[in-house]
């Protein structure tokens, strides 16, 4: 007699190959739960963190878009305007949206009384590289606060930062320290609009500005260490610090 073939003989191998495969999948599931739980959340606040950082590296506004108006109540009523106050006179002042959402997390200038970003009037706010090719965030504002006591570090009262970007890796830094030693803010009927880089120099930038009807041009570049940045006030009724 011939035995008969059993049908369901090869069958024991594929179940321990899917019964193995299903294993796999479980162990794998089981370490990404893991990893998201321990993880998920601060990569996700990398993540966010860094997208709002783009925006801020990326970020420009028209040329005749006025940033800071010292004299215009008018403005107050457009959209993405706030008001600040230097004595009894209302300030229209615009802050960069990027900046809106990321300002209280970048680091802020100095120690103690330091200044923080997004605080202010958004001057300027772009990506800038310095001759080695570095890049930094650079933001300019300003906030109309009387000149009590000697803190401007620049003409005009003006706020700088420098950051060095954060990456998956490192978080944001300020490399540059508050080091005042000014008193010079001209509250007088100033209108600012918004800064524009220079297309052709990638560590410089403009400004220009309105005193009583009279035009200036402030002139900006990331140093060459790239740990700060010079200030000229190229013409105009302000002048640099002697």
């Amino acid at each position: 007699m011939t035995a008969a073939p059993l049908d369901y003989a090869p069958g024991a191998p594929i179940r321990r190959r899917t019964r193995i495969r299903r294993l796999s999948l479980l162990i794998a599931l089981v370490i990404a739960a893991i990893v998201c739980i321990r993880y998920g959340p601060q990569t996700y606040q990398q993540a966010k963190f860094l997208y709002l950082q783009h925006q801020c590296l990326a970020y420009t506004a028209p040329v005749d878009q006025v940033v800071y108006d010292e004299n215009s109540p008018e403005r107050l009523k457009q959209p993405g305007y706030i008001a600040m106050r230097t004595a009894a006179t209302p300030v229209a002042a615009y802050i960069a949206p990027p900046l809106q959402k990321i300002g209280g997390v970048l680091p802020p200038i100095g120690t103690g009384a330091g200044r923080t970003a997004g605080s202010g009037a958004t001057l300027f706010l772009h990506e800038r590289r310095n001759a080695a090719g570095q890049s930094r965030l650079i933001l300019v504002q300003r906030n109309p606060v009387p000149c009590l006591s000697p803190t401007f570090r620049y003409p005009m009262g003006l706020e700088v930062f420098v950051f060095d970007p954060a990456t998956w890796q490192t978080a944001s830094r300020s490399l540059l320290d508050w080091r005042g030693g000014y008193c010079e803010n001209h509250t007088d009927d100033l209108r600012i609009f918004a800064g524009q880089i220079d297309a052709d120099d990638a560590s410089h930038f403009t400004i220009r500005y309105e005193v009583k009807g009279k035009s200036g041009l402030i002139d900006g570049r990331l140093n060459k260490t790239g740990d700060g940045v010079i200030i000229d006030m190229k013409s105009g009724p302000v002048k640099n610090f002697e």
